[in-house]
């Protein structure tokens, strides 16, 4: 709402000061690993521990959570592994919703979906003045594991 403000006999309108934007940050990478996890379950797939992944440019990626029996695996990459890993792995495309593979360059067989810690933000804020709610950060990414794991499973995937 305008204020109203007297200078003189004038009376001029001024608009309210500009709201902050909402802080917002990546979701964090434990709690990821652990929906993640979730995910695969939900599945009936059972999860594993990191994989060790052999990627171009002589890198090297450890998948946060692996597919029991299968050459399957997920990486929450954050900021740091991106700098790290540079162009050995896809680049985040902001917007995007396709899902980002890699394979791992010792064993062709096996597919790792990549999901930047950039596209699951949530902002810090509470009550009602949240813009990103955490809650939908996180069905997204369980979303993203089941799309993952469902095309495996479609295109018989090892």
């Amino acid at each position: 709402m305008a204020a109203l403000l007297v200078a003189g006999n004038a009376l001029a309108c001024a608009s309210e000061p500009a709201k902050a934007p909402h802080a917002e940050r990546p979701l964090d990478e434990a709690i990821a690993r652990q929906l993640i996890a979730e995910a695969v379950r939900s599945e009936g797939a059972t999860p594993t521990g990191g994989r060790l992944i052999s990627l171009p440019r002589d890198k090297h990626l450890l998948a946060d959570i692996g597919v029991s029996g299968h050459k399957l695996a997920i990486a929450f990459v954050t900021a740091s592994e991106r700098q790290t890993l540079g162009a050995s792995v896809p680049a985040y495309d902001v917007g995007s919703t396709a899902l980002q593979l890699v394979r791992d360059a010792n064993d062709h067989d096996a597919r790792i979906l990549i999901l930047h810690d950039l596209s699951y933000v949530t902002d810090e804020q509470t009550g009602d003045e949240r813009e990103v709610s955490s809650v939908a950060v996180s069905n997204r990414l369980q979303r993203d594991v089941r799309d993952f794991l469902a095309e495996a499973k479609k295109q018989g995937w090892p």
